[in-house]
């Protein structure tokens, strides 16, 4: 009879998980986190964060200096502020919106490796509201309200609803870009 105790429990690297902004306003500070736990004595070797398939950034502790950034249009770290855990992308703009992925692992003997992604929106807030003009400042019960609303570019596009005396309407429109 095998007299050894049972181990329950989980070993080497667990517990990934990442931290990234759902959206995020243009020319806003984007901080990226990637937690994990290792065990058994298990030391850290790399840490990647890449934007779709491209990497952009690496933590190896064992390495001088331990971060290295590769250049990808729209991302730009701030290396003083980054780190194994957190990465840290100054000015967002729409170039920096995809997936984010983080990727983790142990060093020898098993270099055990875990990946987590999220995604992470860039807003593009319109300069102005929209602005209604119509053909006629007064319009009698039945009458056919004609008007131009316009809005500036927005990402994601603004959505325009339109209200009479308080109350949505159905309207007939034609989108010029």
């Amino acid at each position: 009879m095998d007299t050894r105790p049972i181990i329950n429990g989980v070993r080497g690297l667990h517990n990934l998980d990442i931290n990234v902004p759902n959206a995020v306003l243009v020319g806003e500070t984007v901080t990226l986190e990637c937690t994990w736990q290792l065990e058994d004595e298990e030391a850290l070797y790399s840490v990647k964060w890449y934007r779709g398939r491209e990497e952009f950034y690496r933590y190896i502790p064992k390495e001088l200096p331990h971060t290295r950034v590769f250049p990808l249009p729209g991302i730009e770290v701030d290396i003083s502020r980054s780190g194994a855990r957190r990465v840290v992308l100054q000015e967002a703009t729409p170039a920096m919106a995809g997936r984010f992925r983080c990727e983790v692992s142990a060093d020898a003997p098993t270099f055990h490796t875990e990946i987590r992604s999220a995604p992470l929106e860039v807003v593009e807030t319109p300069e102005w509201g929209p602005k209604l003009v119509s053909d006629r400042s007064w319009y009698g019960v039945g009458s056919t309200l004609r008007a131009t609303c316009a809005s500036p570019q927005a990402h994601p596009p603004a959505n325009l609803t339109f209200a009479l005396n308080g109350r949505e309407v159905r309207v007939r429109f034609r989108v010029q870009a």
